[in-house]
């Protein structure tokens, strides 16, 4: 049940306030106030000097930022007592007034910074682009109170899972750390998620981009389309890409084992758990294997991507497997491939062989014919061998291989067609 949320708007000025961040400080400036139910109050500073068009913004800024606080802890549920924002647990990291700022600055995009006070105390801000005309127009943005509330949402998604897990937050660690860039699996592509559940898609669907930045090509992980398009990632290079498995998540377990994720996740070292720690927390948490988390994601995304994608989610990926077939192939850590094989006439088998590390891959099978897909049993040869007996199956067809490393090497393989 979604809790009553109760908002109070006030107006007041406030003189020679303090720098907001390092090399910027305002005088003279308007303060919208607004408090929720569990004791949390925004402030929204607009700087002097800009006209109605700005008060008009804040307002709505002011607004997505309840709106989004709601959607974060009221409505799915990061509300534990010792974990959240408003209840923390004060031997390991609390707002000391409960206050989420908001600032209108010159800044490209939103971002949230928890400023440390000490080794507990932080300040939980949110900078947004004061000039949101120029920022919709870089960004191509058509939907605009959309976006906002989009964006406000993912902001405070950060702060209060900051609550739950400063060990992976972007503000504890240096901006530069690999050990906070290796988790943006989680706390970027969990981010991007919550902007589709607050009803703003574009982000989620991205495909990503790259640009040069000097001599650097930079990738923008965007969204799911990224990875779709690039499944074979380490999980460590995945970003807001990974928003596909959070939903995955919640569709097939349920917002709550998410929230009790990020819990377990606050009793790690972020620069000592490797990948495979990391998700063996996530498959204990949802109380199963972890081959089998990988092998229902894989059949996940081939579902949701070719069979029940609409117009702006694309097909993952897929080698097209003619006979003879017999090149060696990789799969990284934590990976995914994905392959079509037609089932033709006088096709016989189709054989997996081991080269490295056989033991770890996943395999899950499935024939599409028609409109039908239905998972198919698979045969052990040899210790070091799986075999696809295909003499039954639908000729025409096409049969669908989808194998995932739930290791932390990589996995060398060979296929066999018949």
């Amino acid at each position: 049940m979604v809790r009553k949320l109760n908002i109070y708007i006030g107006l007041c000025v406030t003189l020679a306030l303090a720098a907001l961040y390092p090399g910027e400080a305002y005088s003279d400036q308007e303060i919208l106030l607004a408090s929720v139910e569990d004791g949390t109050t925004f402030k929204v500073y607009i700087p002097e000097g800009y006209g109605q068009d700005v008060n008009d913004y804040a307002r709505k800024v002011l607004e997505a930022a309840c709106t989004g606080y709601k959607e974060v802890v009221f409505k799915y549920g990061f509300d534990r007592i010792g974990y959240t924002f408003s209840l923390p647990q004060r031997e390991y990291a609390y707002d000391i007034d409960r206050v989420i700022e908001i600032y209108l600055a010159d800044v490209d995009s939103p971002f949230a910074l928890m400023a440390p006070q000490n080794d507990l105390e932080y300040e939980a801000k949110i900078l947004v682009p004061i000039d949101y005309k120029t920022y919709r127009k870089k960004y191509d943005i058509d939907q605009p109170d959309s976006e906002l509330r989009a964006s406000l949402t993912h902001e405070l998604l950060h702060i209060v899972t900051h609550s739950y897990n400063k060990n992976m937050s972007g503000s504890y660690h240096a901006k530069s750390s690999l050990d906070c860039e290796r988790w943006d699996w989680y706390t970027e592509g969990l981010a991007r998620y919550f902007e589709r559940l607050a009803g703003y898609d574009k982000e989620f669907l991205s495909s990503g981009f790259r640009k040069k930045s000097g001599k650097k090509v930079l990738v923008y992980k965007g969204g799911v389309n990224y990875f779709l398009r690039y499944p074979d990632k380490p999980l460590d290079e995945r970003k807001y890409d990974f928003a596909l498995f959070w939903q995955f998540i919640h569709t097939e377990f349920g917002m709550d084992k998410i929230e009790k994720i990020a819990c377990k996740f606050r009793e790690v070292d972020p620069a000592a758990c490797s990948n495979q720690e990391a998700m063996e927390i996530i498959a204990r948490t949802l109380d199963i294997e972890l081959p089998v988390l990988l092998q229902h994601f894989s059949l996940y995304v081939y579902r949701v991507s070719v069979m029940e994608a609409g117009d702006e989610l694309k097909p993952v990926s897929m080698y097209k497997l003619y006979p003879p077939e017999s090149e060696t192939h990789t799969i990284c850590s934590f990976g995914f491939d994905f392959y079509e094989v037609d089932l033709k006439q006088g096709l016989q088998s189709v054989s997996l062989n081991a080269v490295d590390g056989w033991e770890d891959l996943n395999c899950l099978v499935g024939v599409s014919y028609l409109e039908d897909f239905q998972i198919v049993p698979l045969n052990n040869g040899y210790a070091d061998e799986i075999e696809i007996d295909v003499t039954d199956l639908p000729k025409n067809s096409k049969m669908i291989i989808m194998l995932s490393n739930p290791s932390n090497h990589e996995i060398y393989y060979k296929i066999k067609i018949d």
